[in-house]
């Protein structure tokens, strides 16, 4: 028996695998190193197939030169593993696009700093993100702007580190500011 796209939604087989027989992926798509990854890098072709399809992802885009997006590969690399997290109760993609293959597609997004990255529901942007964030912070903004309640609390029940508060100024700082008005510190 042959398989059919009505097989590919079934549990057996890996989620990229369920996303090639969709269509929503393709086998030429690359994850970004080793086979951990689960970053996508998409050429110009697949960039525009995968935004006409509407799905929901989280795409960068970037430049080879571009210190900043040297800086956020690894956290969209963390982010793309913790979205692989919940696969099994969203269907979040993260990949990164090299803006000079993609001008047109760049362009096409308001893409004007480098890196850029979108948060697209069925399509539409939800969000934007010009520059770098830690990888805790973009699953945060994932889980805000892409997930429902259902994933979101999935994905803070599977990996609680994401979600930890962290100080926003360190602890002298934030005494010092208590301090009175008018007071040199």
């Amino acid at each position: 028996r042959r398989p059919s796209a009505r097989d590919a939604s079934s549990s057996s087989l890996l989620p990229s695998a369920r996303r090639i027989a969709r269509g929503r992926s393709s086998p030429a798509v690359r994850a970004s190193g080793s086979p951990f990854d689960k970053l996508e890098i998409w050429d110009a072709e697949r960039a525009e197939c995968a935004l006409a399809e509407g799905g929901t992802a989280v795409v960068s885009f970037g430049t080879t030169w571009c210190g900043p997006c040297a800086v956020l590969k690894p956290e969209l690399e963390q982010l793309a593993r913790a979205m692989d997290d919940v696969r099994a109760v969203a269907d979040v993609v993260v990949a990164k696009l090299d803006a000079e293959e993609a001008p047109a597609l760049a362009s096409a997004h308001a893409v004007g700093a480098y890196p850029t990255t979108l948060w697209l529901r069925e399509g539409a942007e939800v969000h934007r993100l010009e520059g770098s964030l830690p990888a805790s912070a973009l699953v945060q903004l994932t889980a805000m702007h892409l997930l429902d309640a259902e994933a979101e609390e999935f994905l803070r029940a599977e990996q609680p580190k994401w979600f930890a508060p962290t100080p926003l100024e360190p602890m002298e700082m934030a005494s010092a500011s208590r301090a009175a008005p008018g007071m040199l510190i």
